[in-house]
């Protein structure tokens, strides 16, 4: 009977570790997810900024070729 609690105690003693190492990979599984994430919506945010950027700057384009059209006719 001593035997078997011993056996009980060594078993759930290794359950309570691989219990530990499933946590600790999860949440390293999970901090990377947030910090690949986080990276993703700061290239967004740089992308968006450009194209806003390039926006004005296709504009001011168009208008200086108007510009330069109307000057030389």
């Amino acid at each position: 009977m001593l035997e078997e609690l011993e056996n009980a105690s060594a078993t759930q003693a290794t359950t309570s570790m691989q219990l530990k190492r499933y946590v600790c990979l999860c949440a390293t599984i999970m901090m990377t997810a947030l910090h690949f994430t986080l990276k993703v919506s700061a290239m967004l945010e740089e992308l968006e900024h450009a194209s806003a950027t390039q926006a004005t700057t296709l504009t001011q384009l168009k208008r200086n070729v108007c510009l330069t059209v109307v000057l030389f006719r």
